[in-house]
């Protein structure tokens, strides 16, 4: 789980910095989407692909920002 963790602060920390991510996307019970928490000052919305690695293998993934309210 810890690899897990490390691969989504990674991911976030290319706009700002990491906060958590929630249950579903800690157990991998889909792989169809995860959730990551991140503080950024970043205005304009994100929306890009990134190439991430795992074990070897690339993966195109899109990052794509979900309102959030306070």
């Amino acid at each position: 789980m810890a690899s897990r963790v490390v691969l989504f602060a990674e991911n976030g920390e290319l706009w700002g910095s990491f906060i958590s991510t929630d249950e579903s996307t800690m157990k991998m019970s889909s792989f169809a989407e995860a959730k990551i928490l991140i503080a950024t000052n970043i205005v304009k919305e994100i929306d890009e692909w990134i190439i991430v690695e795992v074990e070897g293998k690339s993966y195109k993934v899109k990052m794509k920002e979900d309102s959030c309210t306070s």
